[in-house]
């Protein structure tokens, strides 16, 4: 399932509900790339990111 806005003008592809690809997005800053992909994230959450060409990568990290 794939997210466009034309805010960022970025795409959002969810490849699970932990894990997301912002399609153009290896140039974002990590927060913002956090609020795009997760905006009701907390503080307390982990992630990790990999740059994928010009996509990056996030994915939420659950330790329990």
């Amino acid at each position: 399932m794939s997210f466009h806005t034309a805010e960022t003008n970025l795409i959002l592809d969810c490849v699970s509900e932990n894990q997301k690809i912002i399609r153009g997005g290896k140039d974002l800053d990590i927060q913002r790339a956090i609020h795009y992909a997760f905006p009701n994230a907390t503080d307390y959450e982990t992630f990790g990111f990999k740059q994928i060409g010009n996509d990056l990568q996030i994915k939420k990290i659950n330790y329990f």
